[in-house]
């Protein structure tokens, strides 16, 4: 009976010691879980930035290049009118 007890007892020793390290372990997985759901949130948050500024660069672009391309189009009108204006032309024979 005096053997039983003591495997018992050991029994319950290790099975203590590797409860202890079991409940160790998942503390470990849920705070690193939840740092990697933080971080993941973050990234998001900074996706969705990076996506809003790149899209105001887009339209701002745009907007940009409709001004440079009207700007053109008046410039190259001016610069025909004024070479009419300025220029007299030969008679061709």
């Amino acid at each position: 009976m005096a053997e039983y007890c003591k495997n018992t007892n050991v029994l319950q020793y290790v099975n203590t010691a590797l409860l202890t390290l079991i409940c160790g372990f998942s503390m470990i997985i849920f705070v690193t879980i939840h740092n990697v759901k933080n971080e993941q949130e973050q990234v998001a948050k900074e996706l969705i930035r990076l996506k809003t500024v790149q899209d105001m660069n887009v339209s701002n672009f745009n907007r940009l290049d409709t001004r440079v391309s009207a700007l053109e189009i008046f410039s190259v009108q001016l610069m025909k009118d004024w070479v009419e204006s300025n220029y007299v032309r030969k008679s061709q024979k």
